[in-house]
């Protein structure tokens, strides 16, 4: 069982004392304490997603200007052109997390 079900569980049991001595207010802060969890943890989980995507976004980066340096160091056009593919391919890897990080934060 789960940190979070074990809160759940405790909410449900305090809910269910509170009903049972009539006490609406309770009850009506009670479950507005639950629906907040469940939005709080839905924020969390989101968040989550979209740093690990940033991550990811910084590291193709990094591997793009690497290349991009290496580039300018090539030695033969077929390493030139090796180079520019795997750039191309780093762009749309790139504006791939960029769309998946743009569809968290909408």
């Amino acid at each position: 069982m789960t940190m979070t079900s074990h809160w759940m569980d405790d909410y449900l049991d305090l809910y269910n004392f509170a009903k049972q001595i009539g006490d609406r207010d309770w009850q009506e802060q009670l479950l507005e304490a639950m629906r907040r969890k469940e939005e709080l943890e839905r924020e969390e989980t989101l968040r989550a997603a979209r740093d690990e995507l940033l991550q990811q976004f910084n590291t193709v980066n990094h591997q793009m200007m690497e290349l991009i340096a290496h580039l300018k160091q090539s030695a033969t056009p077929e390493e030139e052109t090796t180079i520019l593919e795997l750039i191309g391919t780093l762009k749309a890897k790139r504006m791939d997390l960029a769309k998946k990080i743009k569809s968290l934060t909408s």
